[in-house]
């Protein structure tokens, strides 16, 4: 049998040992809690982004497609207003958060955020 000396030198360094590993993985937790957080922030940032892209879209369709006329209000062709439809501007108001007391148009305005999104998203990539 040992001498308590060596019995306690023993413990000490078993357990010395099992204190190291549990060092060691709660680095490895740490390092798997960081990457979880930074892949979430990643989700976080997509989903953000996503509606501002979407709105991105349906202002460079509305311009493509004329809907806009230079005075800024709506306008309606004869196909469209027979069949009872129209390009109402209440998500667009919303999304710029037009104030109407200012002499800018619909479209300039939409070109300044079409122009800030390019400056943030150069290359369109999220």
């Amino acid at each position: 049998m040992l001498p308590k000396e060596q019995l306690t030198d023993a413990v000490r360094a078993y357990f010395t040992g099992v204190l190291e590993k549990f060092d060691s993985l709660r680095t490895s937790v740490d390092e798997l809690a960081a990457a979880i957080d930074q892949t979430q922030l990643r989700i976080h940032k997509i989903r953000c982004q996503i509606p501002a892209l979407a709105d991105k879209q349906f202002i460079e369709n509305c311009i493509a497609e004329e809907k806009i006329d230079t005075r800024g209000e709506e306008t309606r062709d004869e196909d469209s207003e027979k069949a009872g439809v129209h390009f109402p501007f209440s998500r667009l108001n919303v999304f710029l958060q037009v104030d109407n007391s200012e002499a800018e148009s619909l479209v300039d305005l939409a070109k300044e955020v079409i122009d800030s999104f390019l400056e943030v998203f150069p290359n369109g990539e999220v």
